[in-house]
């Protein structure tokens, strides 16, 4: 199951033009999990593609969820 802020939401569809609903089914579809250093918190990311372009979606594990925390284009993955 996947969960996330409505205005983070909002947020990254006005910076990046993606949304956490699109990138649920490219994760779903195809996605890698990837460690992220974060000091702060216990989180991880998933690189997927969208549109044959990489986006980083780091997440916490909330539960049985995956808490989508915010996503961004990353073109170092784009030859992966």
């Amino acid at each position: 199951m996947f969960e996330w802020d409505n205005k983070k939401n909002e947020e990254i569809k006005k910076r990046h033009g993606i949304s956490f609903e699109e990138l649920e089914v490219c994760i779903k579809i195809d996605s890698v999990i990837i460690e992220t250093p974060n000091e702060n918190r216990n989180q991880n990311a998933f690189l997927t593609f969208l549109n044959d372009y990489p986006i980083i979606v780091p997440f916490e594990i909330r539960g049985d969820n995956y808490r989508l925390i915010t996503a961004w284009p990353d073109r170092r993955y784009k030859d992966e």
